[in-house]
């Protein structure tokens, strides 16, 4: 009974009142933080992202080897986020701080904005406050972290760094908000029964953003565990208003909840007596070493491989790539209008656009719908306009259509009007269900 009342004295930041260590909860919760954002990163790179293109593209890599390595990618972070739940080491937290900035340096690059960059501070900022906090015990590259008492100095460099990092993360959601008016975010509070104008959004991001500059100024352990619980529930909304297979989006922002809940931990640290603090001495660290380090991430990385290598070589075809997105604008927000593979001419009112595709034989299958029947109507005419009609359009590829759920039986033109765009394309608009198919011809 009081192990359960000390987790709920956790969560609601009641840590004079948790049978804790001090500096033991704040330890594990900067190495969860790490590892979460790993395991959830590198769980996308196994089970392929379509959002990643645009970074590969930033350093001219084609899509067919960036589709074949992402789950190689992904299989590196999972084990790294096994890795340091049960050996901690300076050499695994030097790469992922090094990681998760590069990473969230590659979106302004992609030219996403440097919101995106700014947003991410609940990647980086944990792994550099771990490291921070591991300094004073003078360890080798590979020797074990362990949660022992710090300084007040080295706690005043970690309370820095988490409050920098969470400030950032909050005023770039906030941008995303107010400036950017992501459509994810007016869908996520759609799919809790909560229709967002797009002033209310744009209100809402502010409010982010003036919180994200007040953590810099109010050293509160209220203020900071409403900003955790805050980001606890609208990150939820990733599962809630999408897939299943999105939770992964909510375990890679573990850093946005767990790094607010580490600043609580280490604010409370500093208001406590210096005896639970400074005055205590610091323990030699337990030095295992490389040898250990290095079978302990070979353990993980031995896992993760097995489980993965299940996953990828019995589901995925790297010849054939499907994406899907509910709606134009997450599909600009993945830079996936730059692929190719969808009609340049895609109209912004188009949504459910889902879209298959060979790397090897180049051909393509997609699908959109565009509700607004006067919309649809234009896009019907400009069609026409420029095109020819269906007698002798091109076949969809029979390989494709067999391997998605979205694209029907066949296309019979008494029931949708087919047009052929000069012999390299053709479309099909059904008007009963206000969809529009596209293929290319070999």
């Amino acid at each position: 009974m009081s192990g359960m009342r000390s987790w709920v004295n956790l969560l609601v930041g009641r840590a004079e009142h948790v049978q804790i260590e001090p500096t033991t909860a704040l330890h594990w919760m900067l190495r969860v933080a790490c590892s979460m954002c790993f395991i959830g990163h590198g769980a996308w790179g196994i089970i392929t992202k379509a959002g990643w293109l645009p970074f590969y593209d930033v350093f001219g890599i084609p899509e067919s080897p960036a589709w074949k390595t992402m789950p190689l990618i992904g299989l590196a972070d999972v084990s790294l986020g096994i890795a340091v739940l049960f050996h901690p080491c300076r050499a695994i937290l030097t790469w992922m701080a090094f990681w998760t900035v590069f990473t969230a340096l590659l979106r302004p690059l992609a030219g996403m904005g440097w919101w995106e960059f700014l947003e991410r501070g609940g990647n980086y900022g944990p792994p550099i406050a771990f490291l921070l906090l591991a300094q004073p015990q003078r360890l080798g590259w590979f020797d074990r972290v362990k949660p022992l008492v710090v300084p007040k100095e080295v706690l005043n460099r970690v309370r820095w760094t988490l409050q920098i990092a969470i400030a950032l993360l909050f005023i770039g959601h906030g941008g995303f908000a107010a400036v950017q008016q992501k459509q994810v975010l007016l869908d996520h509070w759609a799919s809790v029964g909560v229709p967002m104008e797009a002033q209310a959004l744009r209100i809402m991001g502010l409010i982010e953003i003036i919180a994200g500059v007040m953590v810099l100024l109010i050293n509160s352990r209220w203020y900071v565990l409403s900003l955790a619980l805050w980001k606890v529930a609208t990150e939820l909304l990733y599962p809630l208003a999408g897939r299943g297979v999105d939770v992964w989006e909510w375990v890679e922002r573990g850093g946005d909840y767990l790094g607010p809940y580490a600043l609580l931990w280490a604010l409370y640290l500093l208001s406590a007596p210096a005896a639970r603090s400074a005055a205590a001495p610091v323990a030699p660290p337990l030095r295992r070493g490389f040898p250990y380090a290095l079978r302990t991430l070979a353990a993980s990385a031995a896992v993760t491989l097995a489980v993965a290598m299940l996953f990828i070589f019995t589901s995925v075809n790297f010849s054939q790539r499907e994406a899907h997105f509910e709606e134009y604008g997450k599909l600009v927000e993945y830079g996936y209008q730059k692929a190719g593979w969808l009609p340049s001419d895609l109209p912004h009112s188009a949504a459910d656009i889902r879209e298959v595709h060979d790397l090897s034989t180049k051909a393509v299958l997609a699908s959109f719908r565009i509700a607004d029947r006067d919309d649809l109507e234009r896009y019907a005419t400009d069609l026409r306009a420029r095109s020819t009609n269906g007698n002798g359009a091109c076949a969809p590829s029979s390989d494709l259509a067999q391997a998605v759920s979205f694209w029907p039986a066949q296309l019979v033109p008494s029931a949708v009007e087919v047009l052929s765009a000069n012999n390299r394309a053709a479309f099909g608009i059904d008007r009963a269900t206000a969809t529009v198919y596209f293929w290319t011809c070999p």
